[in-house]
């Protein structure tokens, strides 16, 4: 585009993107205004081009459009019991489940125990009101702007739900953070947390997890913790196995990180 002027804020003028996607500039108007027009597929991908979103912030558009239609339902409660077997199958490793507004739904025993990981608790009010547990993330702005994203996408999806508006309002009013992200309207993190476990006598174990859905429900992830292979951490990590097994907690110690 040719420079001109100064510009009071940075980005695209409107009539600017109207002109990158090749649509009139009053149609793109009302479409930033939520009117009711129904853009198709091709002019959705046209604006996608001209404001080069990401695959993720396309997703996000398309879903904001009705392009994506999820629908609304409510959890299907019922399923708990089976969830939570599943997540307490999986004894050697930390697991927990989370729902839409990032509620523990449901976790295993070595979760709790490693992370304060209980049916729940909300991960959002957890990480940016509960102070004390500053030190368990490994990178915090990193983590701060991938929940709020997450919480935005999982918004997205359900635009009939008000609860949404609930969570952040509040969130909004007790962590400045939170209200900061939020504003931005940040989308394009994929749900993973990099978590920190230490024990002030065995010492730390650094964790990444890897989400899986859960078949039948969309809005229910389960978070899978693998601790990293660092030098010196197999030792530590077995070490606190073997502390929680001590507790009657594990029938097994076979795991190792290098099995």
């Amino acid at each position: 585009m040719p420079g001109g002027g100064r510009r009071r804020t940075p980005g695209l003028r409107r009539e600017e993107v109207a002109v990158l996607a090749n649509v009139g500039v009053s149609w793109y108007a009302q479409l930033e205004q939520g009117k009711d027009i129904t853009p198709s597929s091709g002019v959705l991908a046209s604006i996608a081009d001209a404001l080069k979103l990401n695959p993720l912030e396309r997703a996000h558009l398309e879903q904001l459009s009705g392009q994506r239609d999820f629908g609304f339902s409510s959890i299907d409660c019922a399923k708990n019991e089976n969830v939570q077997r599943i997540v307490s199958s999986l004894g050697d490793l930390p697991a927990v489940c989370l729902d839409r507004y990032m509620n523990v739904f449901a976790a295993n025993p070595l979760a709790a125990y490693l992370f304060d990981c209980t049916v729940g608790r909300n991960c959002l009010e957890s990480f940016f009101v509960e102070t004390d547990n500053y030190d368990k993330y490994q990178s915090r702005s990193d983590t701060a702007q991938m929940l709020v994203s997450q919480f935005r996408r999982n918004a997205a999806r359900y635009p009939g739900d008000l609860r949404f508006a609930d969570i952040a309002r509040s969130l909004s009013h007790q962590s400045t953070d939170f209200a900061e992200l939020w504003s931005a309207y940040t989308v394009g993190s994929d749900l993973r947390l990099q978590l920190i476990y230490t024990d002030d006598e065995i010492g730390s174990v650094n964790f990444e997890s890897t989400t899986l859905e859960v078949s039948g429900e969309t809005d229910l992830n389960v978070l899978v913790y693998l601790p990293r292979v660092e030098e010196g951490s197999a030792d530590v990590w077995n070490s606190v196995r073997q502390s929680f097994a001590a507790q009657g907690n594990l029938d097994s110690l076979a795991l190792s990180l290098s099995a």
